[in-house]
């Protein structure tokens, strides 16, 4: 219909936006979906109509009735919109656009963290993971009898900070098996619903469906054959109870690690999506650390008025279209292309220099992410790309593979572990040992096969 084509025509025309702001390219995909939804709403009321057996029967009817039946109709809506020109529905669909389109009307709501998208809010999720069981279980906290309760606990506790929970998250492996209760499986809960709800707000035109189809696929695969990280010593059994009888308490707890075990695989395949922005997320907490408040406001407000340049800019752009562009200011203020600092200027050179910032390291484990600096490759060890690729190879992100960039190393290392772990591991047939009553001593093995040759 003449409506679905003009709804396409408006998506087409907003395709060719260029966004300037973070606020502009959330609006402008909330308005692609909001049209696309209003299409497919519209086309499935006309297949309906196309269905139904008043449709079906036009073609029965007296041809000559059909004929003046359309020019009838016609001939009213002439007369509507011959009465009522300024409220033509061309005009009332562009009105809607711009309401739509207008910076002030956004569809979803973000906190001042956020940033409309740019950065993730977990201050939440933070409060209530410092407060879970395993960040109570200092080692090298004093134990006294006589000490009060909540002071041992206090003791015991390991704080760490908003930034090294960010390095962390995701790395459920780590976490003892005694930790994972009901208040760690309610942590995953919350934390899995605000990633829902942070893709579906700053991308609303991806879809996670097919992903987490495939990926609950798969981790039902491997959780059967034992291959889940972490939960490699979980058996099998989904025999369901008997007719009238309720489940043991095995069959409890292995439903239980199987749903904790599912949200920690589906919050590792949002964080795998938002990656980009959970890695904006840490520079920005970083370097909030380093800057005082008068130098923040002095940020923001630098920030302010370069969008609003920006803006105007676009807009002179748009009206003298004819007219070259000009070429970029940072090329000539930049010609060595060199990381802005926190003025946004060019940092200088020596200090370029100083921290090798023209160093590239690839890492093949990171399938060959490029890090520059080697203060970004060091950080790279223990952050979510990296943990990432060490999960996909099965290999435990720990200190010995600290430096292993290349795949076959990571391999050849995990295994040379695995053997030297294997030889200190406790024998009884080599290192057992049994005395005869003259003295000698015997391994289990050589003194089992003399007693029964009768020789002790």
């Amino acid at each position: 219909s003449t409506w679905v084509e003009r709804h396409q025509e408006e998506i087409m025309q907003e395709l060719l936006v260029e966004t300037v702001t973070q606020k502009q390219q959330v609006l402008h995909d909330h308005f692609i979906k909001n049209a696309l939804e209003s299409i497919q709403l519209k086309q499935s009321e006309l297949l309906e109509i196309y269905q139904s057996e008043d449709f079906k029967n036009i073609g029965s009817e007296n041809p000559s009735r059909v004929v003046s039946s359309f020019y009838t109709r016609l001939a009213e809506l002439r007369e509507y919109h011959r009465r009522f020109v300024q409220h033509s529905s061309a005009e009332t669909d562009l009105e809607g656009r711009v309401a739509i389109v207008a910076e002030d009307q956004l569809p979803v709501s973000f906190t001042a963290e956020e940033c409309y998208g740019k950065y993730v809010d977990l201050h939440e999720a933070y409060t209530e993971y410092i407060n879970l069981g395993f960040n109570f279980d200092d080692p090298a906290a004093p134990k006294a009898a006589d000490a009060n309760p909540l002071a041992v606990a206090a003791a015991r506790h390991k704080a760490i900070d908003y930034a090294t929970f960010l390095q962390r998250l995701g790395q459920f492996h780590t976490v003892a098996r005694k930790y994972k209760n009901d208040s760690y499986c309610k942590f995953l809960e919350r934390l899995y619903n605000y990633f829902q709800d942070f893709y579906r707000r700053s991308q609303p035109l991806a879809s996670m469906e097919e992903t987490m189809k495939l990926a609950e696929a798969s981790f039902e695969t491997m959780w059967k054959t034992g291959q889940v990280m972490g939960w490699e010593d979980i058996k099998d059994d989904e025999t369901a109870p008997a007719p009238g009888k309720k489940q043991t308490k095995k069959q409890r707890r292995y439903a239980f690690y199987k749903k904790v075990a599912m949200l920690e695989m589906r919050i590792q395949r949002y964080m795998e999506q938002l990656g980009d922005v959970l890695q904006n997320t840490l520079a920005n907490v970083e370097k909030k650390w380093t800057r005082t408040r008068e130098e923040l406001m002095m940020e923001i407000q630098r920030e302010e008025e370069e969008t609003h340049r920006a803006l105007t800019k676009k807009k002179e752009t748009e009206e003298e279209e004819e007219e070259e562009e000009e070429p970029a200011p940072t090329i000539r203020d930049n010609p060595l292309n060199l990381p802005l600092g926190w003025d946004g200027k060019p940092i200088p050179f020596w200090m370029y220099k100083l921290h090798g910032l023209g160093l590239e390291f690839k890492c093949e484990i990171c399938s060959n992410y490029s890090y520059f600096g080697p203060r970004a490759f060091e950080r790279h060890f223990q952050e979510w790309r990296h943990a990432n690729g060490m999960r996909c190879l099965h290999i435990p992100n720990t200190r010995h593979f600290h430096q292993v960039t290349k795949i076959h190393d990571a391999m050849a290392l995990w295994d040379k572990i695995r053997y030297e772990s294997s030889l200190k591991s406790w024998k009884p047939e080599v290192e057992q040992e049994f005395e005869d009553r003259d003295g000698h001593v015997f391994n289990k093995k050589t003194y089992d096969d003399m007693r029964r040759q009768g020789l002790i």
